[in-house]
């Protein structure tokens, strides 16, 4: 009985053991693996749906295989390649289909995930992958103008061009454009940027409305601009991620380059001024965060809010925030090593504000902690493998 009791002990304790230095491993990793491991195992197929729910093509995953797509590139490592290509493999069928895409619908939103069609397709020359890729780029093609040759965001938003559209669209557009040659894209692609960019900026702040209806129709449209009523900031991160992730396929010698390049650095100017002081965060809707501040002896940018997607655009022209780093941490720990994102704060859309809180004042959704996140941009490509629900209400009340 004593020998029993011994190694009863001797296998407890090995097993302990073993987990902690399997959560000593997991701690030692980059914080962007950490987040990815935490991803497959809660979403092990790639579906962020209850298992009898509906699962559809859509901008989510897209947004979510963008972040895996990166781990993959920088570590090596084929769980994430392969978690990217099963969870895009539900729905693209053999003969290159989408299935539950809408190609009517004619949402810019549906764009996005055909990133990871562009990806596959490197990687494996599986043709079918180039089948689907082209039917989004068919899309676009087809796609609903404003009179100025502007992308309605989606088909039952007339003459309406959201910042958001450009990052669905205009990444997968120039990827595709130099993969497959079609140098004439690059003059459409910067049009789109130049469109916002023209009627959508405040000459004041520099900031960028949310929206623009061309056509003044639209109930959150001012009367004499188009214009929505709030500069969200995700919008903005949305709008800054596109530049960054589209400027990496552009030819050097195309003129919409520096176009492209002098708008990111306008982008980058103004909002850092918006930049909260004593958490290095920005808030959802800029007008809340009071008079901008002067950060031209010190410009700092850090990731974390509500906005993250922009966070690392301008890693290379910007610190991280005076000062050190956030105090409220993006994610919480789960058992050994684990993470999940922390709830995010009351939050009813840019404008708005959570019902039953009059005089509620928007907080950081998240906060950030350690250096800027970034984008990929990764390069086209030229031959052989490569290495290594419903949208929130998009614009608030109507402008006085």
């Amino acid at each position: 009985m004593k020998i029993v009791r011994i190694l009863t002990w001797l296998v407890m304790f090995t097993a302990v053991a073993g987990a902690r230095t399997s959560a000593a491993n997991e701690d030692a990793r980059p914080w962007s693996e950490r987040a990815a491991n935490a991803t497959i195992a809660r979403w092990p197929n790639g579906r962020f749906v209850p298992a009898d729910a509906h699962w559809a093509w859509n901008y989510e995953l897209g947004t979510l295989l963008e972040g895996m797509d990166t781990v993959w590139l920088n570590s090596a490592d084929p769980r994430y390649f392969n978690y990217i290509k099963s969870a895009v493999d539900q729905f693209v069928a053999p003969d290159g289909s989408i299935s539950t895409l809408k190609p009517e619908e004619n949402q810019l939103d549906n764009i996005l995930l055909g990133r990871q069609l562009m990806l596959l397709y490197g990687v494996t020359q599986d043709a079918r992958y180039a089948k689907a890729a082209t039917q989004l780029y068919q899309q676009l093609l087809q796609q609903p103008r404003t009179a100025s040759g502007g992308f309605w965001h989606k088909q039952r938003y007339p003459n309406q061009m959201w910042l958001d559209g450009l990052y669905m669209a205009e990444p997968f557009y120039a990827e595709y454009a130099a993969t497959f040659h079609h140098p004439e894209a690059f003059d459409d692609i910067t049009h789109q940027f130049v469109l916002l960019s023209q009627h959508a900026r405040d000459a004041k702040t520099g900031l960028l409305y949310h929206g623009w209806d061309e056509s003044k129709q639209e109930r959150w449209a001012d009367k004499q601009t188009g214009l929505s009523s709030q500069f969200w900031a995700r919008a903005m991160g949305w709008q800054m991620m596109a530049l960054v992730d589209t400027l990496a396929y552009y030819p050097g010698d195309n003129s919409g380059r520096k176009e492209l390049i002098d708008q990111l650095q306008q982008e980058a100017a103004a909002i850092v001024r918006y930049q909260d002081g004593a958490t290095g965060l920005w808030y959802q809707v800029f007008a809340k965060s009071g008079a901008p501040t002067d950060r031209s002896s010190s410009p700092g940018w850090k990731g974390g809010s509500g906005s993250r997607p922009y966070s690392g655009a301008p890693k290379r022209s910007f610190d991280s925030k005076p000062g050190g780093p956030s105090k409220r941490p993006f994610r919480r720990e789960e058992g050994e090593g684990s993470l999940a994102p922390r709830p995010p704060r009351p939050d009813s859309g840019p404008g708005q504000r959570p019902a039953g809180k009059p005089g509620w004042k928007p907080k950081p959704s998240f906060g950030g902690k350690g250096k800027p996140g970034g984008s990929k941009s990764r390069p086209p490509f030229k031959s052989g493998p490569k290495s290594g629900g419903k949208r929130p209400g998009p614009f608030g009340k109507k402008r006085s």
